[in-house]
């Protein structure tokens, strides 16, 4: 019997919607139902008496799996099989997933669309428990927007929820009702949420995808007037977001002028101290310059229960206050410290380094940042601290590691401990711990070494070319996750991997016409 039970293809069907749904909401359930879809795919195999292995013929397959080989092949110089296996368990879905997809019952792509809906459905209810529960019930004085996002890593969210901006506004095109235009209630909120959780990443992607949609729209053709107001719509945003940079570039990059020989004691003959050879800035005063903390530990606990050497945020609240003191152009002492209002004492409790992040939130905030990271990294200051100044410096230093290992790699699982020994030659390695390099081309290339690099990049291409023209939601499923590669060690995570099985390796099903034996009746 060749067939499967109309049963058993509803139950294999829906293990795929709810895995879809939970990959941002709960890694158990993920789990669970990456697991509940094995086992119904060896059901239907079970009743087929095996004949559905006649898609291993189809090329397409084998190039969605040999991108799980690749890793595999990393394991015959890795001396850390322990990580290794745990590395590969991470990665399973790679290699599952487009199997399943490929042999078990059919999946057609309307079916694929839904899956799709689902994993766009999770997002959503990912976001919006996370914002109902960080805006009503968040109890902490400390504000960590990374909250927003509770089950999964934020960057990853915010990529679900690009992929969700791209499908809404498909939708609008497609549905003929009025109603239609409710559509833009969703769409929003998810920008709105985005720039709550100050998501550089996810709208630098949702420009990626404005401007492939932009070159892609057919229905631009037949109506010249919509192109047009679309081209006006983008040129007026990308004129305000360039606005918007200038000014706070302009705050941010400012210097000091410093007097040839800076005054040495307060106004109360206490003496100052001026780290010369320390140029960290907040608008453009330097941080470390005319600190007296005599006179703050005197004063400040007149202004607040926490005490200077209080931790928030993982920094000593001292160091907050010399930043947001020097934001305000303050200096550090007890005159400084009588300027600030008390709006100003309550945001140092919290964490909040700059005047201008408790007064302007979201993306103006992580602008901000970013640019800052900028300077003092041009500055030559200690480029741990922050999100960007931490991936520069991890990828100098997998850079250097994969120098010494150009064209092997180190292996599959021994990534992190190469990266760490590098790391103890730097002046920073007690200060700070290490990480992967949160770039997975690097990353692939320091485990793999160069010939795994490159045909990781020729897959790349031989799954764009074949699924770019097929669909639209296809193609932005693949540049969301491509594009995460240069942010993030994406296929390090069963999150990641997942996703990318799920948006790049399952849709090459669709580009080949070989399925197996009895798929096309799912009756």
């Amino acid at each position: 019997m060749n067939k499967t039970s109309p049963l058993l293809n509803q139950v294999y069907y829906g293990c795929w919607l709810l895995f879809a749904a939970s990959i941002t909401l709960s890694k158990f359930a993920t789990t669970f139902f990456f697991l509940a879809i094995g086992i119904s795919w060896l059901w239907s195999i079970f009743l087929r008496k095996g004949k559905t292995l006649f898609a291993f013929r189809s090329a397409v397959l084998w190039s969605a799996l040999a991108l799980f080989l690749i890793f595999v092949l990393g394991l015959w110089n890795t001396e850390n099989f322990d990580y290794a296996w745990k590395d590969l368990n991470s990665k399973t879905p790679l290699f599952f997933l487009p199997l399943w997809a490929f042999t078990g019952p059919q999946l057609t792509l309307k079916k694929y669309k839904e899956i799709l809906l689902f994993l766009i459905l999770g997002g959503m209810c990912s976001a919006l428990i996370g914002f109902v529960n960080f805006t009503f019930f968040n109890q902490e004085v400390i504000l960590n927007f990374r909250k927003l996002s509770p089950f999964i890593s934020h960057i990853r969210l915010s990529l679900v929820l690009c992929i969700a901006v791209a499908y809404l506004y498909q939708q609008l095109f497609l549905r003929k009702s009025n109603l239609r235009w409710l559509l833009l209630l969703p769409i929003f909120f998810i920008l709105y949420f985005l720039n709550r959780l100050q998501s550089l990443t996810g709208f630098f992607v949702l420009l990626i995808l404005a401007l492939y949609t932009f070159v892609k729209q057919t229905s631009w053709k037949d109506q010249p007037w919509l192109r047009g107001l679309a081209l006006g719509v983008f040129v007026m945003v990308a004129l305000f977001f360039g606005i918007k940079i200038f000014r706070i570039s302009q705050l941010v990059f400012q210097d000091e002028v410093l007097p040839e020989a800076p005054e040495l004691y307060t106004v109360n003959n206490n003496p100052y101290v001026h780290a010369r050879y320390d140029s960290t800035t907040e608008n453009g005063h330097l941080v470390y310059w005319f600190i007296c903390d005599q006179e703050l530990e005197q004063e400040w606990p007149k202004r607040s229960k926490l005490s200077l050497d209080t931790l928030i945020k993982g920094f000593p609240l001292r160091s907050t206050l010399y930043r947001y003191m020097s934001s305000r152009g303050f200096r550090k002492d007890s005159l400084g410290l009588t300027k600030m209002r008390m709006e100003d004492i309550l945001a140092v409790e919290r964490g909040i380094p700059n005047w201008y992040y408790n007064e302007h939130g979201g993306m103006d905030a992580r602008l901000y940042t970013t640019l800052w990271e900028i300077n003092n990294l041009r500055r030559g200051s200690n480029p741990l601290h922050t999100s960007l100044s931490r991936r520069l410096f991890l990828w100098k230093i997998a850079s250097s590691c994969i120098a010494e290992n150009f064209w092997l790699g180190v292996g599959t699982g021994d990534v992190l401990e190469v990266m760490e020994k590098e790391h103890l030659k730097s002046p920073l390695a007690e200060l700070h711990r290490v990480w992967r390099p949160h770039n997975q081309f690097l990353t692939l290339w320091l485990s793999g070494g160069f010939f795994a690099l490159i045909l990781f990049l020729i897959l790349l291409g031989y799954y764009w070319k074949g699924i770019r023209s097929i669909d639209f939601m296809l193609a932005v499923g693949f540049m969301v996750m491509f594009f995460s590669l240069f942010w993030e060690d994406t296929l390090e995570s069963q999150a990641g991997s997942s996703l990318f099985a799920l948006l790049v390796l399952v849709p090459q099903l669709f580009r080949t016409s070989i399925t197996s034996i009895g798929q096309d009746n799912e009756g």
